[in-house]
């Protein structure tokens, strides 16, 4: 849960067979926002190892004070993971009563894939 939105995290879970290595995790995700104030957006790739939970990665993006603004922010990150690893994607928003939705159907398009197995 982060912010006031709760929901089931979709996530990429590191084979508990596979080797230690290294993954590129790369997609985008649109937000819209519906206020008239200037505020910023955050996207993070994390990684949650042993129950700890860290980012790997944000990106951001601030926007203007025009209403309906359309946010896309693109990633592609490479990532340090071992055997039981979870990969997601959190977003945050830097002003709590903004009201920012994630763009149906763009959110999911996202993925990883070894590039380097040690």
């Amino acid at each position: 849960t982060w912010g006031d939105k709760t929901q089931t995290n979709t996530c990429i879970k590191i084979a508990d067979d596979a080797p230690t290595g290294c993954i590129m995790v790369v997609g985008n995700i649109r937000y819209l926002r519906k206020t008239t104030t200037a505020g910023a957006l955050q996207t993070a790739i994390i990684r949650t190892r042993s129950g700890t939970s860290e980012a790997q990665s944000w990106i951001t993006g601030t926007y203007n004070s025009s209403s309906s603004e359309r946010i896309t922010q693109s990633f592609s990150q490479f990532v340090w993971v071992q055997p039981g690893d979870l990969i997601w994607i959190g977003g945050y928003k830097g002003t709590a009563s903004h009201a920012v939705t994630i763009v149906s159907n763009i959110s999911t398009k996202w993925g990883a894939y070894y590039v380097y197995a040690a």
